[in-house]
């Protein structure tokens, strides 16, 4: 594969997807993180060998546009128009990463593919293990690469957060590899151990919408399979996912008390770590309005109520929120992604946005349905990803995500590759 293949560094970019905080150089405001710098070289290759690649050519494209034009026109009518741009900007960015994955989309292996993603995540896990045991037994924070509010000094056990900026942020590329690594059917081919792996990461990052959306694409694939009638890969997906929630709440159990002991300058825990690990990740209290996530939710509704059509500019949400309660930074986001939208982009925004996201949805499926898993094992993969996370959106409200905007990029080029069309590099 030659240097200037546009495939070549789309796999660079998905093998850098996980280094988000860990490598990464503050420039100004901005984190310089590999995939960043990898994205730009990638858009950079498909346009000299496809410069019309930005064209809109189809519906989900010509809504995209749409709702970057209703971003940039709230950004310009907001009251912090230099923040609202800058994020409208960071938002263009990933839509073009989706238009150049799309170019490339038909030339991708599964193989090479399913690689660039088990092999980084597998580094990441690795490295997400030894931060929870580093800090059960004392390590610095400089040394785990933790943050303090993710450390052992919160809950009796650290939430893993690997290379990535929040656990969060780690579980949701997570979902990623696992559902590409059940398409190709990986797990049934000696590889099953990486899916006990990925899981048990998974559930140690305690996010809450990680959880929900890996039951959800667990669930989904499943329903998928069976209806396919392959049971035996169903029940392995069944029995990696009941695997690696069983080594959970072993670890939590046995291991943290052991480890605790062990390190002996941390505090004893203020309860069994399982019972705060259940506590915390079945304990969703929507409607208590002293909850963080609550409050923000509930007040980006009201954010909208008072500029319904195009709200308040893409990322002033903060600016909204912290003017009214001094306790949150100007930098707060709502915590769930459609009230956000609904925040700082308004109606026409959260609408536009919708309709893109269902559209691209109907056509894939349309696409796929007739096809088997194995002859689109990556196109299902990606779907199916793309569900769990419009799920996990409930917890958390950024857009701007690269390895989301990579998936959607997939299951565009795939969704809408002219029929009987030859897969080209470009």
């Amino acid at each position: 594969m030659k240097l200037r293949s546009p495939l070549l560094w789309f796999y660079l970019l998905v093998a850098s997807l996980p280094f988000d905080r860990i490598p990464s150089l503050a420039v100004f405001d901005l984190s310089v993180r590999p995939s960043l710098v990898l994205a730009a070289i990638f858009i950079v290759m498909v346009a000299v060998q496809a410069p019309k690649f930005w064209w809109p050519t189809n519906l989900p494209m010509k809504l995209l546009y749409g709702f970057l034009g209703i971003c940039a026109l709230s950004a310009a009518l907001s009251d912090y128009p230099a923040q609202a741009l800058r994020i409208t900007l960071y938002t263009a960015f990933v839509v073009a990463v989706a238009l150049a994955v799309a170019q490339v989309a038909r030339a991708v292996k599964p193989k090479p593919l399913l690689l660039a993603f088990v092999i980084p995540a597998t580094v990441a896990c690795l490295f997400g293990g030894y931060q929870f045991v580093g800090d059960l037994i004392g390590l610095p924070l400089t040394q785990t690469g933790l943050r303090w509010e993710y450390s052992g000094q919160v809950f009796g056990f650290p939430r893993i957060q690997a290379m990535s900026l929040e656990p969060l942020y780690f579980a949701n590329y997570l979902l990623l590899p696992i559902s590409i690594l059940i398409a190709a059917g990986a797990l049934i081919q000696r590889s099953w151990l990486l899916g006990v792996l990925f899981v048990t990461s998974l559930m140690l990052t305690l996010s809450r919408g990680g959880v929900g959306a890996m039951a959800v694409l667990g669930a989904l694939w499943v329903a998928l399979l069976l209806s396919r009638h392959l049971l035996r890969r169903a029940g392995v997906v069944v029995g990696v996912g009941a695997l690696g929630v069983a080594i959970t709440a072993l670890i939590l159990t046995f291991a943290v008390p052991a480890l605790r002991e062990l390190g002996g300058s941390l505090a004893p825990a203020p309860q069994p770590a399982l019972e705060a690990y259940t506590d915390q990740v079945t304990s969703f209290e929507i409607g208590d309005k002293s909850v963080d996530r609550a409050y923000t939710r509930d007040m980006a509704l009201q954010a909208f109520l008072e500029r319904p059509l195009i709200g308040w500019g893409p990322g002033n949400f903060g600016q909204y929120i912290s003017a009214r309660n001094a306790k949150y930074p100007d930098t707060q986001t709502a915590n769930n992604e459609p009230a956000e939208l609904l925040a700082e982009t308004g109606l026409a925004g959260l609408l536009v946005f919708a309709a893109f996201g269902i559209v691209l949805a109907v056509r894939a499926f349309i696409t796929l349905r007739e096809l088997t898993i194995a002859k689109e094992a990556v196109s299902w993969g990606v779907l199916i990803y793309l569900v769990a996370v419009a799920v996990q959106y409930y917890s958390f409200s950024t857009l701007y995500v690269v390895h989301i905007w990579v998936a959607i990029g997939l299951l565009l080029g795939i969704a809408y590759a002219k029929p009987n069309s030859k897969p080209s590099n470009v």
